[in-house]
C-alpha cells in the first residue's frame, strides 16, 4: 500500500514538472530546452509502459507540441524533428489503447492518442511552412 501511494505521488510530481516545462516554453530561450538530452528524456517519458503513467505521457506530448510549434530557425527545427523520431511517435499512436488485443481505448488513452496526433500534425505543418519559406526565397532569387 505504501509503495502504491509513493508511486502515485511521484507520478503527480512528474506530471506537474512536465506541465511547468511546457508553460516555461512561452518565454524561455528555446536553445536551453531543445537539446539532444532533453528531447531524449521527453521521448523516453512519452513511451513509459505503465497505464498509470498516462497522465505523464499526455503532459509530455503537450510539452513536445509546444516545442514543435515554438518559433525557431528552420535549421534548428529540422534538427529537432530529426531527434524527435516521428516513427517512434507513430508507433506509440498506433499501439496505445490496443495492448493485449483490446479493440477499444479508454477515454484517457484516446486523449493521449489525440495529443500524439496533434504532435504529428504540428510537425507536418511546420515542415510545410519551411517548404513555403524556401520556395518563396527561391522564386525571389529567380526574379532577380
Amino acid at each position: 500500500m505504501i509503495t502504491s501511494v509513493c508511486f502515485n505521488s511521484l507520478l503527480v510530481r512528474v506530471e506537474i514538472s512536465t506541465d511547468e516545462v511546457m508553460l516555461s516554453l512561452a518565454w524561455i530561450d528555446i536553445n536551453l530546452m531543445v537539446t539532444p538530452s532533453t528531447i531524449a528524456l521527453l521521448l523516453r517519458t512519452l513511451n513509459l509502459p505503465s497505464h498509470a503513467c498516462l497522465p505523464i505521457r499526455t503532459a509530455t506530448a503537450d510539452t513536445l507540441i509546444e516545442t514543435v510549434l515554438k518559433g525557431m530557425p528552420a535549421s534548428d527545427k529540422l534538427k529537432l524533428f530529426e531527434v524527435l523520431d516521428v516513427a517512434t511517435v507513430l508507433q506509440a499512436l498506433k499501439d496505445v489503447g490496443r495492448e493485449g488485443g483490446r479493440k477499444e481505448a479508454s477515454d484517457e488513452e484516446e486523449g493521449f492518442r489525440e495529443r500524439l496526433a496533434k504532435l504529428l500534425n504540428g510537425v507536418g505543418t511546420e515542415l510545410c511552412k519551411m517548404l513555403d519559406e524556401v520556395s518563396t526565397v527561391l522564386s525571389r532569387m529567380l526574379v532577380y
